[in-house]
């Protein structure tokens, strides 16, 4: 008899014990959830965003563009948009400026070829090729042939063609040719 009623009282307590683990659980995800909620709105509340490339230069940029393929945008002091393909991003972190007259981190489903398909040229423009020994070069970009940059460089003596995939940095000047009329 001894034994049953320990058999149940022990029963009973485990039951308790499972009851208190299985709060602390629900606790932990209610937590967790609202640290994602947190996370998220940060991201639409951001203004500026800065860039790590993976050679290691880093960008700060306003009016921040984040595309299906880079991220783009608009420098700190001077009015030139840089543009980033993902494939020479190491990372992206999200900042909330104190300032609230920039605007907000843009998505934008669009593709770079998209994106510079849709920007009136000639421009003129700076490049960083991936793995490349010089520094950035300058000239005009000019148009697109499908997935090459055409581009008047004086230092090849006149128009060359790079291909998107080793573009490390692209940074195009005049704002207002950009959507930038924020």
């Amino acid at each position: 008899m001894w034994i049953t009623i320990y058999r149940k009282l022990n029963i009973h307590q485990n039951a308790v014990m499972n009851f208190e683990n299985l709060f602390e659980d629900l606790e932990a995800q209610f937590a967790n959830a609202h640290m994602s909620n947190a996370s998220i709105s940060n991201f639409d509340s951001t203004n500026l965003v800065i860039v790590k490339t993976a050679n290691s230069l880093q960008r700060e940029l306003i009016a921040p563009i984040i595309a299906t393929d880079f991220v783009a945008g608009l420098d700190l002091l001077v009015p030139i948009w840089h543009v980033m393909p993902f494939h020479a991003v190491r990372n992206i972190r999200f900042v909330h400026e104190l300032t609230e007259d920039l605007p907000k981190v843009r998505q934008l489903n669009k593709t770079l070829v998209e994106f510079l398909g849709a920007t009136p040229m000639p421009n003129p423009a700076k490049w960083r090729v991936l793995g490349a020994i010089e520094h950035q070069r300058a000239g005009q970009i000019v148009g697109l042939v499908g997935n090459l940059i055409c581009l008047v460089d004086p230092s090849e003596g006149g128009l060359v063609a790079v291909p998107i995939q080793s573009i490390q940095e692209l940074s195009i000047e005049s704002v207002d040719k950009l959507n930038g009329d924020f």
